[in-house]
């Protein structure tokens, strides 16, 4: 199994850095490597989580990115006791 949303460079030690990013990400890289596979399924929906579909694989930039935002505040918290969820009204 690869997690997309985890492409974090642990080279230089903590906190990581992004180790794609820009105008790519490990979920596009992983797509042109495996044209056919779905790198985002229906598991979520499997799993009974309400899902939001962005549509397009370049979305990957941005979670990734929010993958660093996790990391970083769970580092200087000291838990990773945490998750994000889009809010709707």
């Amino acid at each position: 199994m690869f997690d997309a949303t985890n492409s974090l460079d642990f080279s230089g030690g903590m906190p990581p850095t992004l180790a794609v990013s820009g105008k790519d990400s490990a979920g596009e890289r992983v797509q042109r490597l495996l044209p056919d596979a779905l790198v985002v399924g229906v598991i979520l929906r499997d799993f009974g989580w309400g899902i939001v579909d962005v549509r397009g694989i370049e979305s990957c930039r941005y979670f990734e990115a929010m993958c660093m935002v996790w990391v970083i505040a769970a580092t200087r918290t000291n838990n990773s006791d945490q998750a994000f969820k889009l809010l709707r009204t």
